[in-house]
């Protein structure tokens, strides 16, 4: 009988924690809901309620989504202090619990908080931790992402051979995978770097693969970039009625779906 009632109870036991690591599921489907909606501060409750029941329960798969999405949107908002914070967290518990996969993810979104704070070197440094780790862990997926990551952080310190080096370990990487998006995500990178080195016209054929590419799957986005860039190749050459006719071209394919940042890139190349 005792047996019989410690089974019970177990089974009650399991059956509130279950219902309780829904609940916390819940309030993150509504606090990702309201960041969508731009209700900031009603989002950053639910957020904030999520985090505190799941680090309660110990339900760490739900703690490290609430990081995610929490910090995510705390950069989207220029709080870089704040999701810098909130990816220490999820530094701290995926290293005590031996969670490598989740430590390499937090290393790389405390590396894209330095990055918006203009900490270069640090950086860097937790770039390269997030793509040795996945490296051991045989995560090309996330290698792509890091050395496309790592590319994009020389391209902005004007470091050509860094650049370039990584641009190229990236496509490696995501032709390796055999995955076209990816492949044309890392070719935009890698024909940046190539800019900064002064290889115009490699670069203006990578584009127009993304260009290509863009076009083949309905990807405006790429289609657009490509097209940015090599309007920015021909104004670099001094070639400006090529760039005149490209940055046009660019102006024509502008919608409510693409971001004003595409916009401010073509009225700057005019």
């Amino acid at each position: 009988m005792a047996v019989c009632l410690f089974l019970c109870m177990t089974a009650l036991k399991v059956f509130a924690e279950n219902r309780d690591t829904i609940v916390v599921d819940n309030l993150l489907k509504t606090a990702g809901e309201k960041s969508a909606k731009g209700e900031v501060d009603s989002a950053e409750q639910y957020y904030i309620k999520a985090g505190l029941l799941a680090s309660k329960l110990k339900f760490h798969a739900g703690f490290f989504r609430y990081a995610s999405h929490y910090a995510s949107m705390l950069y989207e908002k220029m709080r870089y202090h704040e999701a810098l914070k909130i990816s220490e967290e999820q530094l701290a518990l995926s290293l005590k619990i031996g969670d490598e996969k989740q430590t390499a993810r937090a290393y790389n979104n405390i590396a894209l908080q330095y990055h918006a704070l203009g900490d270069f070197h640090k950086t860097a440094d937790y770039f390269i931790k997030a793509l040795r780790l996945s490296e051991t862990l045989n995560d090309p997926l996330n290698q792509r992402k890091f050395y496309t990551n790592l590319a994009s952080l020389f391209l902005d310190m004007k470091d050509k051979a860094k650049s370039l080096y990584y641009a190229r370990k990236g496509y490696e990487v995501a032709k390796k995978m055999k995955d076209e998006t990816q492949m044309a995500r890392s070719l935009v990178n890698l024909a940046c770097a190539k800019i900064l080195n002064e290889h115009y016209d490699d670069a203006t054929r990578d584009f127009l693969e993304v260009i290509a590419y863009g076009r083949r799957s309905g990807d405006i986005v790429l289609e657009i970039t490509g097209v940015i860039n090599i309007a920015d190749i021909h104004n670099r050459k001094k070639e400006y009625k090529n760039a005149l006719l490209w940055n046009q071209k660019g102006l024509k394919m502008l919608n409510r779906d693409i971001s004003g940042d595409y916009e401010i890139h073509i009225l700057a190349g005019l």
